[in-house]
């Protein structure tokens, strides 16, 4: 597995962080801070899209045998016209945290870290473009 850690650039004033197509082959994706222990012991996949666990989300997109996902990571702000039509499914802290927060498929094939603008715990919303099968995920960290 690769890990890549992505610096900070600039689109306008809204702060782009990060954007991949990933092929998620148990239909999971994971945003924590770095360095959760998290087990998402309660996790039920079709309870709800995410699943929180202190410092860790799972985000249910879909499988890789029905195609990629897109997923893009703001700071401060996303684009409104990117997610007026998508639904926000989370928005919350996670508990303690250094402010770095990994994006990853649960079977190691992918893993981004991006380092938020607050140092420890930032406010973290995930927009999906379908709560069964969601294809598009944005990511704002704040």
């Amino acid at each position: 597995m690769r890990s890549t850690i992505l610096s900070r650039t600039f689109l306008g004033k809204k702060r782009f962080l990060a954007s991949f197509d990933a092929f998620f082959e148990q239909g999971l994706l994971v945003v924590a801070e770095d360095g959760s222990k998290a087990v998402h012991e309660t996790f039920e996949p079709t309870a709800g899209p995410v699943h929180h666990d202190g410092d860790s989300l799972y985000v249910v997109v879909q499988s890789a045998v029905d195609g990629p996902v897109t997923v893009v990571v703001f700071d401060a702000k996303a684009p409104r016209s990117l997610v007026d039509d998508l639904s926000l499914v989370f928005d919350g802290r996670f508990e303690g945290g250094i402010g770095r927060i990994v994006l990853e498929a649960t079977d190691d094939s992918l893993r981004v870290v991006v380092a938020a603008e607050e140092d420890d715990s930032p406010r973290v919303r995930v927009y999906l473009d379908d709560l069964l099968w969601a294809t598009v995920v944005v990511v704002v960290l704040s």
